[in-house]
């Protein structure tokens, strides 16, 4: 009886485990005989607004210069401090060249530019135009 309900709460733990890895309605009898599991059709898709970004950000020097120079510094070289926008999408920089990333521009005054503060690999650029919010400013 003991290994029924051990059977049992292992399977609802695979049911999960799998429902969140895209697969659905596989038995763990199936997965002991290698039988194979058909992926669900539909791929996760991002809801609008929201895009994938990496788990952790470094801001060098040149970014922070890049914050207090759109959002102040608390009076000493850039003024006081303003309400800032951070925004995830592709600029396009001075000499030509886009940018796709974490983005910072001025709250009060969003249309007077923006400067990258944090750079993304082109995976994530290509996993944003597949699914969410296509922001580019």
């Amino acid at each position: 009886m003991a290994a029924y309900a051990e059977r049992d709460a292992l399977q609802k733990k695979l049911d999960a485990a799998l429902e969140l890895a895209g697969f659905r309605g596989a038995m763990i009898d199936d997965l002991l005989k290698g039988d194979k599991i058909e992926a669900v059709s539909q791929p996760y898709k991002l809801p609008d607004g929201y895009v994938l970004v990496p788990q952790q950000m470094l801001l060098s020097t040149d970014a922070m210069e890049s914050l207090c120079f759109h959002c102040g510094d608390g009076g000493f070289a850039f003024g006081d401090f303003t309400d800032g926008l951070l925004w995830v999408g592709e600029i396009e920089n001075d000499d030509g060249t886009k940018t796709y990333g974490l983005n910072i521009t001025t709250a009060e005054y969003p249309d007077e530019g923006s400067a990258n503060i944090s750079e993304f690999a082109a995976q994530l650029r290509a996993d944003a135009t597949k699914g969410g919010s296509d922001d580019k400013r």
